[in-house]
């Protein structure tokens, strides 16, 4: 038998969810319990029942299978490794958590997540060169290494490791890539009413702020977590660049509590809205 660990949240898959919209689904449902749903090894072979959801990070990788013919069943992590940040040994950890799992190299309908700051944002064209070289020249990489995930009407230019796109490439060929960060905004820029809205996302020990309004994406950063003083110091920087009065933004904090309090208390009277 084949072990599933799935969310303290059951994620219920509707159809109308997008690919992409599912896939946001899962990076936000990290945490998880201990199993308790088992499926044989042969409802798992039958891999058109399933999609693949790889994320990677800098500190580790997890998979998840997310069943694509019964939206009762929940997310369910195939593995998840972890190891401490070492630009030397990132490719190999990487490589060495996909050949110990075998599982996610079957023929399955894919998405990889890859959770990184170095990030650029262009506006969406035939031709990227141009933007590459800037790539190139501000993290020090070079053009074969980094992805390129399309939304609407921007394209988000990202890399986590040399090798990591080749690597990826020859081994899950045809899957659709893209940053956490510009996952969500594609995703969040759909939903967000047309306020200017600010999300900011906690996870690990980054701090994703994603600036929409109109539903466009103005600006997708990711900074160090610090107190909740740095995030109210950010946020308004970010209105002030794109000329947001405090007062029309709302700030939607999702997964923090302790800065989302902080926020309500201290800044709120300043801000359209906190929550």
């Amino acid at each position: 038998m084949v072990i599933l660990h799935y969310p303290n949240r059951t994620v219920k898959v509707r159809k109308a969810l997008s690919p992409v919209e599912t896939t946001n689904q899962i990076h936000r449902s990290i945490q998880m319990t201990e199993p308790h749903y088992r499926l044989s090894a042969a409802d798992l072979a039958d891999t058109g029942r399933w999609r693949l959801i790889i994320y990677i990070s800098a500190r580790g990788m997890t998979a998840y299978l997310l069943s694509v013919a019964d939206t009762e069943i929940p997310a369910g992590r195939i593995f998840d490794t972890a190891w401490e940040p070492d630009k030397a040994t990132l490719l190999s950890n990487i490589e060495n958590a996909v050949y110990d799992n075998p599982r996610v190299l079957d023929d399955y309908s894919a998405d990889i997540i890859i959770d990184t700051d170095r990030i650029l944002w262009t506006r969406r064209c035939e031709d990227y060169t141009e933007a590459e070289d800037m790539f190139c020249e501000l993290y020090h990489t070079e053009p074969y290494d980094i992805f390129i995930h399309e939304t609407d009407g921007l394209a988000a230019l990202f890399t986590l490791s040399p090798g990591l796109k080749g690597f990826l490439d020859r081994t899950f060929p045809g899957t659709r890539i893209s940053s956490s960060l510009s996952l969500m905004a594609d995703t969040l820029s759909r939903i967000t009413p047309d306020e200017p809205t600010l999300y900011l996302h906690c996870h690990d020990s980054k701090a994703d702020y994603l600036l929409i309004s109109g539903g466009k994406l103005l600006c997708g950063v990711s900074h160090d977590v610090g107190s909740a003083a740095d995030a109210a110091y950010i946020i308004f920087n970010m209105a002030e660049v794109y000329g947001i009065a405090p007062a029309e933004l709302n700030v939607r904090c999702d997964n923090d509590s302790q800065t989302m309090a902080w926020l309500r208390e201290n800044v709120s009277h300043l801000l359209r809205s906190v929550a």
